[in-house]
C-alpha cells in the first residue's frame, strides 16, 4: 500500500539506485543521507533502499524498488528475497507482454488473411473478364471498393 502513491507517476531517476541497478543489471543497496542532492525517491523517514533489476534473457526493462525505515541493514537475506521476487515479476511481465504481442500479431494476421481473401475474390472476378475494357472497369471498381478510395483507375501505357 505504501507504494501506491508512486503508481503511474513519472520521476527523474538520474543518479538514483533505480538508474544504477538498471544500468549495472545488479541489485543496489543505498543508505540514504537525506542531504541535499540525495537523488532517491523517498519519504523523509526512509533510511535505506534496495533496488533490484527486472531482467529476462539479458533484457532489463525495469526495477523493483524497496524502501526501508529501519536503520539496520539485513542485506543478504533481504537482497536474496528481493531478487527472487524481481525474477518472478520480470518473468510475469515478460509473459504478459509476449502474450499481448502475440495477440496483436494474430489480429494483424487475421486482418491480412481477410484482406487477402477479398483480393483473391477480386482477382477471380477480374480474371473472368472477356475484354480489356471489361477487365479495366472491373479492376477499377473493385480496387476502389476494396481500398475505400474516392476514385480508382488503371492507366495503360503504349510504348
Amino acid at each position: 500500500e505504501t507504494s501506491l502513491p508512486l503508481a503511474g507517476k513519472r520521476f527523474d531517476v538520474r543518479g538514483s539506485a533505480i538508474e544504477e541497478a538498471f544500468k549495472k543489471k545488479a541489485s543496489i543497496i543505498r543508505k540514504l543521507s537525506h542531504a541535499p542532492g540525495d537523488e532517491e525517491i523517498h519519504e523523509p523517514e526512509v533510511s535505506w533502499v534496495l533496488c533490484t533489476p527486472l531482467t529476462v534473457l539479458d533484457e532489463t526493462f525495469g526495477t523493483l524498488y524497496l524502501s526501508f525505515t529501519q536503520r539496520e541493514l539485513q542485506t543478504e537475506e533481504t537482497t536474496e528475497m528481493a531478487e527472487h521476487l524481481a525474477a518472478v515479476v520480470a518473468s510475469t511481465l515478460a509473459r504478459i507482454r509476449e502474450r499481448k504481442r502475440t495477440q496483436e500479431h494474430l489480429k494483424r494476421e487475421e486482418h491480412l488473411h481477410q484482406s487477402m481473401s477479398r483480393i483473391a475474390r477480386a482477382a477471380s472476378k477480374i480474371a473472368q473478364a472477356e475484354t480489356e475494357m471489361q477487365a479495366l472497369k472491373i479492376a477499377g471498381s473493385l480496387t476502389q471498393k476494396l481500398s475505400g478510395a474516392d476514385r480508382a483507375c488503371v492507366a495503360l501505357f503504349d510504348f
